[in-house]
Parts: structure tokens; sequence; C-alpha cells
């Protein structure tokens, strides 16, 4: 047993400096997942506004082609 705690005693600076570098490791993961997840958030938000300026701009060429088909139909006046 004494010895086994001789062994303990041994490699506990070892023990701390492995948790340390392995407790960097997983900051520095989680970091770089929150950049993704904020990169990802901004992508979708870019194609949202760009999927609604386009649903925009098909809303007022339809209502342009509508008002332009109408105004073409209408009767001439000829004398």
């Amino acid at each position: 047993m004494r010895n086994e705690a001789a062994i303990e005693e041994y490699f506990k600076p070892i023990d701390k400096e492995a948790e340390m570098i392995v407790n960097m490791q997983l900051e520095g993961e989680e970091n770089k997942m929150k950049r993704m997840v904020k990169a990802m958030q901004e992508q979708a938000l870019l194609e949202n506004a760009a999927k609604e300026k386009m649903a925009e701009v098909s809303s007022v060429d339809a209502a342009d082609q509508h008002k332009h088909e109408k105004e073409s139909n209408k009767p001439t006046n000829q004398v």
C-alpha cells in the first residue's frame, strides 16, 4: 500500500499537467464550436435576407407585369 501511495504522489504533478492540457484543448474546441455556430447563424441570416429580397423583387416584377398587361389590353379610342 505504501508503494502505491508513493507512486501516486510521484505522478501527481504529471497528472495535474495532463489535466491542464486536456482542459486547454477542450476550451479550444469549445471556442471553435462557438465560432462555427456564430458563423452558421450569420450565414443563415444572410441567406434569409437574400431570399426575402428575391421574393420582394419577384413580387414587384409580377405587379409591374400585371399592370403592363392591363394597360396593353385597354381598348384604344379610335375616332
